[in-house]
């Protein structure tokens, strides 16, 4: 029988942290964004002092999972009175831990919450629609609700780059050379990649960057400095960590932070400096770093982010989300609020324009 313990407060999860990182080095399907390194410093970036409930689920002594849930009884980031899987543009994808029984893990967890709170539920905000996880989800019936969170692309890395590269079109090859030649043409080109926790170069370019006014920016996000500085420290420590820097004429030009975690690379962040945009720098270095994990023999390339015409073209292949949600008892008030918001409301605002700003009048009206 499994049983759960629940870790309520984040100054608590440090002697965990080691069982912790076993499980997600051994865990099937299990990704960086699971790992300790990567829920800890977003956690003290985004989620400081906010409450937390992280089980930790044992087959008698042994650690055979982990469910990270933020506590979202208010409803801050979504449903009322849910636990939710930590998820934004830094957390791309969050699901469980589990040794192979994400089913009973589910089920364990599910049975834990449903003593804690009344009409709880677990949502798993974005999760590999193709993972045991989401499958284990499937299997709890009526109680769950699943919608599709579109896709992301990535490269399959079989075989060598020269293959993969054949399978391109004719015109993608044309313009990766194009673009690579240009640059070394008109510039002095210089490549580095580091593998220590050194961010100077990356700022600059961050700073630089037309991310930088959108406020997306390493240095104009809050938080956002403190999360990849604490993290690209962690990632140097356990050897995972690459940050990949195209200079021009000695100046930076483009960076791609990049985590290399159990055979996939993950393109987590990238930009480059507005001043080299006709030049195509972010694409150029890009190449570069797909060839070189053709070379290292790696499984896949994650491209992260959202989605771009380049990315599609430079994928081979694609991978799906879902949302998930998990109920303790059933599912219809949160298919009711789905159908409200995906069915209802869109009908009323195309045929019944005046009913609905009838509405709006009445409630700012109430509201003043």
């Amino acid at each position: 029988m499994l049983t759960v313990e629940a870790v309520t407060d984040q100054r608590r999860l440090g002697p965990h942290r080691e069982e912790w990182g076993r499980l997600a080095d051994a865990a099937p399907e299990a990704e960086v964004f699971e790992t300790p390194a990567w829920i800890t410093a977003w956690l003290d970036a985004y989620w400081r002092e906010r409450p937390i409930m992280f089980l930790f689920v044992r087959d008698g002594a042994d650690l055979v999972g982990m469910v990270p849930l933020l506590d979202d009884e208010s409803g801050r980031i979504g449903c009322r009175r849910s636990f939710v899987t930590p998820v934004n543009p830094h957390v791309r994808r969050c699901g469980l831990l589990h040794d192979g029984r994400a089913a009973e893990v589910l089920g364990a967890a599910m049975a834990h919450l449903a003593g804690v709170r009344r009409g709880v539920r677990i949502r798993l905000r974005c999760c590999d629609a193709a993972s045991s996880v989401a499958g284990a989800v499937d299997g709890c019936g009526g109680r769950t609700l699943v919608r599709e969170r579109g896709s992301s692309p990535i490269i399959r890395i079989d075989g060598d780059w020269d293959a993969y590269l054949a399978g391109r079109s004719g015109h993608l090859r044309h313009e990766l050379a194009r673009k690579a030649r240009r640059l070394e043409r008109d510039w002095g080109v210089e490549w580095s990649t580091a593998t220590g926790p050194g961010l100077d170069d990356v700022l600059a370019v961050e700073c630089a960057s037309w991310k930088h006014s959108a406020g997306t920016s390493m240095c104009s996000e809050p938080g956002a400095c403190d999360f990849y500085t604490r993290l690209a420290a962690d990632c140097a420590a356990a050897g995972s960590l690459r940050l990949e820097m195209l200079y021009l004429d000695g100046r930076p030009a483009a960076h791609l932070f990049g985590v290399v975690h159990r055979g996939v690379y993950y393109a987590v962040k990238t930009s480059y400096d507005e001043a080299f945009r006709a030049w195509s720098p972010g694409v150029v270095l890009f190449r570069r770093v797909i060839e070189r994990a053709f070379g290292e023999g790696l499984a896949t390339f994650d491209f992260l982010g959202d989605e771009a015409p380049w990315k599609v073209r430079l994928a081979n292949d694609e991978r799906r989300h879902v949302e998930a949600c998990v109920f303790a008892d059933d599912a219809y008030r949160c298919r009711w609020g789905a159908t409200l918001e995906c069915r209802v409301k869109p009908f009323a605002r195309t045929h019944l324009p005046g009913a609905v700003a009838l509405r709006r009048r009445l409630k700012d009206r109430a509201a003043r």
